[in-house]
């Protein structure tokens, strides 16, 4: 989150302001429970490099497969994003994606 919020304010398409404020209730989400952290393991880097063996179709970086496996170990059913590609690597591991991509016209 600290990184997508930084680039999108580097890229000036959010305000400091903007970072911060959604920053803050990024931790309130968190402190109310509503998201949940996951301690990253050494197991989870290994899940992680076995996901991107295992889709070798989708240009998937390193942090996105380190997402779906912290997902996979925290037991989620449901992967949301912004992310195309991880949409449908996401998709494709199992987990049922909510987009929050814009709608495209066919």
């Amino acid at each position: 989150m600290a990184c997508l919020l930084a680039r999108r304010r580097r890229n000036r398409e959010i305000s400091a302001a903007t970072e911060a404020r959604v920053t803050a209730l990024f931790h309130q989400d968190v402190a109310d429970r509503h998201l949940r952290v996951v301690e990253l393991r050494d197991e989870h880097v290994e899940t992680a490099q076995r996901i991107l063996a295992s889709l070798p179709t989708y240009p998937l970086r390193t942090l996105d497969a380190l997402h779906l496996a912290l997902a996979r170990a925290a037991g989620t059913p449901v992967l949301a994003t912004a992310d195309r590609v991880m949409a449908a690597a996401g998709a494709e591991a199992g987990f049922r994606v909510v987009s929050f991509l814009p709608e495209t016209a066919d």
